[in-house]
């Protein structure tokens, strides 16, 4: 009797990002795979809760076999990629066994035909070809079409509009913004009021509003650009 391979992803459909995931103090987002248990057939689409080199033992030792996928994915995307590869994953697991190995531990074996699928999908992530990323740089996220090419809102339009408007464009182009955008875009204002680059009435105001800048040798300067004067 031919195994089977049944898929239990089930984030809601929509849903953005669920395979995203940036711990605090990590220069780099946690991995991102496609997990296929030999023992049960059961295929998920998973984010690895280890930091460096660390994996769960069934992982270790091959009962379950993890593949790359691209953690920018959305769950219809992540759903499409699944089945994309489900020819690869039903000759896996047709062509694995669990096993007791010398150390008395239970072992994933794969025989031929199932190591030359596995490496098929082990080759590049899933989901790479739709070039959709991830990116905190909220000045690379700005130039990026069909967002504004400035940093600033225009003259009629308010601070939580041009954030609002930002925030409605997101993922549009496959290029995703995580973190807060308001937050972003506030620390990026005040990288350029510490650069000495001169700034709009409106978001000079909205910085002094939130505190950002109080203790900045330049608050003298903010507090000009808020009343509409050009700093000397």
């Amino acid at each position: 009797m031919s195994k089977k391979i049944t898929i239990s992803f089930d984030a809601p459909a929509g849903d953005v990002l669920p395979l995203y995931y940036h711990y605090t103090g990590q220069m780099l987002p946690q991995p991102a795979y496609v997990e296929l248990d030999l023992e049960t057939g059961e295929v998920d689409a998973i984010v690895s809760g280890e930091v460096g080199n660390g994996m769960p033992a069934a992982v270790w030792h091959g009962v379950v076999r993890r593949y790359p996928i691209n953690n920018a994915l959305t769950s219809d995307q992540i759903i499409e990629a699944i089945e994309s590869v489900r020819p690869a994953l039903e000759r896996i697991i047709c062509g694995s066994d669990v096993v007791i190995n010398d150390q008395s531990n239970w072992v994933g074996r794969l025989n031929e035909d199932a190591v030359i699928a596995e490496e098929e999908l082990s080759s590049i992530p899933l989901g790479a070809d739709t070039g959709a990323y991830v990116t905190s740089n909220i000045a690379e996220y700005l130039s990026d079409w069909p967002r504004p090419t400035s940093a600033f809102p225009d003259n009629d339009q308010t601070i939580a509009e041009f954030v609002s408007a930002i925030a409605e464009t997101n993922g549009e182009d496959g290029c995703w913004f995580a973190g807060d955008l308001k937050d972003a875009l506030f620390d990026a204002w005040s990288e350029i009021l510490y650069q000495g680059d001169s700034l709009p009435q409106a978001v000079a105001q909205a910085l002094i509003e939130d505190g950002r800048c109080e203790d900045s040798a330049r608050t003298e300067e903010l507090a000009a650009y808020a009343r509409g004067e050009r700093p000397e």
